[in-house]
């Protein structure tokens, strides 16, 4: 499973790169790659490479951001604990997940994400901006 944002572009080959890679380690749950930004126009102006940290993953929501699949038998128990959030779901999500094995970075640019002054993050004020729910199991 993924999810992809309609102003940003991804590379083609990247998702079979991260489907083989979970096929290869069955305890991976979740894959990730780096991420150019984009400006407003589509021009690349860098690129992030993050290798994983479960410390960074957690007060950082841009840690795993890259182009992310995730193994649908981890994602389908999560799903109830992320309904009612906003621009912070996707960020739960990939903890939640990350929880239950481990995660695998690929070193290649697999997204190239469109910054922009609309962006939710940079809103004044969301759900994503306060404390996420207590990961605790219910």
């Amino acid at each position: 499973m993924s999810f992809v944002d309609p102003d940003d572009r991804y590379e083609a080959d990247a998702f079979a790169h991260l489907a083989d890679a979970l096929d290869a380690c069955p305890s991976a749950v979740l894959a990730y790659t780096d991420e150019a930004l984009m400006d407003e126009q589509g021009r690349d102006t860098s690129v992030r490479r993050l290798a994983y940290s479960a410390f960074q993953h957690a007060h950082s929501a841009s840690h795993v951001h890259g182009l992310i699949v995730m193994r649908r038998s981890a994602v389908e128990p999560v799903l109830p604990r992320i309904t009612d959030l906003d621009a912070g779901a996707d960020w739960l999500l990939t903890r939640l997940v990350a929880r239950q094995g481990s995660v695998l970075h690929l070193p290649l640019v697999g997204r190239h994400w469109r910054q922009h002054p609309n962006q939710h993050h940079r809103r004044t004020r969301s759900t994503a901006s306060g404390p996420l729910p207590s990961l605790a199991t219910p």
